[in-house]
């Protein structure tokens, strides 16, 4: 997930899957949320979707408290949508994401695929230029 802070800072923090459980019914979408309790750590380059050296890690241990205020404002200068057609240059590269906004107009039923000695779930989807 990205977290947006005060200050317009975005990092990028991850719940371990055996943690999921836990965590899943504690974070609102565009909620105010004061966590503790969670660990920093180097981005090891895996999750990119902001430019941030940093990662978050929830922890057995993380706490999240959501804020009386309602509805946090994120400002749309944030994230940078890039036009559709930049998807295709970017197939098969990991070292960074990019946004896009586009109309979803279909999903295939999940397949794997090997990664390494790991076999990976992936899903097809189709998305159309919503112009």
């Amino acid at each position: 997930m990205l977290l947006y802070d005060e200050q317009g800072g975005l990092i990028v923090a991850t719940v371990r899957r055996d943690l999921i459980q836990a965590y899943k019914d504690q974070i609102s979408e565009g909620k105010m949320h004061t966590l503790n309790n969670f660990e920093v750590a180097r981005n090891n380059k895996q999750h990119l979707p902001v430019k941030n050296d940093l990662i978050i890690k929830f922890t057995p241990y993380t706490t999240i408290f959501q804020e009386q205020e309602t509805q946090a404002t994120i400002q749309d200068e944030v994230f940078m949508i890039h036009p559709l057609d930049r998807l295709n240059e970017r197939n098969n590269k990991s070292d960074y994401s990019i946004d896009v906004v586009g109309l979803l107009t279909g999903v295939e039923e999940k397949t794997w695929v090997n990664v390494g000695p790991n076999k990976s779930p992936i899903r097809r989807i189709y998305i159309e230029d919503p112009k």
